[in-house]
């Protein structure tokens, strides 16, 4: 027979991950205090909780690029990890099946960076999706008169890419057509659709190829 190579009581919701020698999973049914754990896979030591503020984790753990992602039952999605770059102050209403959340870093009120977290939400927890399938990337970024976007593709296929400002208007389309599979690369030099100059600030920048939609910020400076 075999024997535990680990074993802790407790209320534990769902299955529970793991990375890098580290357990982590979430408490159910406590009332005001349920807590995301971390523990020692060898010694099963615990190494840290969160108390979340709310009665139940209503998730497994999700772990992707250095990042534990867990939903609480207060509408709250959790994220812990030295690879973290953004936090989410907001609630999230997510429905089941594919959702995409743009997030947004700032540098003393200034928007500075976006990156987008694609999930699938099913009955029994959340799934994160790549976070780059498109490997889609701006360089120079921030820019001052114009950035080069690019991106690949692993099949041919009809492609748009267009760059939003904040309020989601579109400012310029840059890609509308059927590309061959591999490496591509276009330049937004800063301009409207029209040819006029936009003011600095940060513009998210969205590409869709077949149901892969992927978008990444741009930090235009004048």
């Amino acid at each position: 027979m075999g024997e535990y190579a680990l074993r802790r009581s407790g209320e534990q919701h769902g299955s529970s991950g793991i990375a890098d020698g580290i357990v982590f999973y979430g408490e159910m049914n406590n009332p005001d205090n349920a807590r995301v754990i971390a523990l020692d896979c060898d010694t099963g030591e615990e190494i840290w909780s969160y108390a979340t503020g709310s009665d139940w984790i209503l998730s497994s753990p999700a772990i992707t690029d250095g990042v534990v992602y867990i939903a609480g039952m207060d509408w709250n999605l959790y994220a812990f990890g030295t690879g973290l770059k953004y936090t989410y102050l907001d609630d999230l209403f997510a429905d089941i099946g594919s959702n995409e959340l743009i997030v947004t870093s700032f540098d003393e009120g200034v928007a500075v960076a976006a990156d987008t977290i694609n999930f699938t939400v099913t009955q029994t927890g959340i799934t994160l999706e790549p976070s780059s399938r498109l490997a889609l990337s701006a360089n120079p970024n921030p820019f001052h008169s114009a950035a080069s976007i690019s991106f690949e593709l692993s099949e041919p296929g009809f492609t748009s890419i267009e760059v939003y400002d904040l309020s989601g208007r579109i400012v310029s389309t840059l890609e509308n057509s059927e590309l061959a599979a591999g490496e591509h690369s276009v330049q937004w030099n800063g301009r409207r659709q029209s040819g006029e100059p936009v003011s600095a600030g940060l513009y998210f920048c969205r590409i869709q190829s077949g149901n892969i939609i992927e978008t990444t910020g741009l930090c235009l400076l004048r």
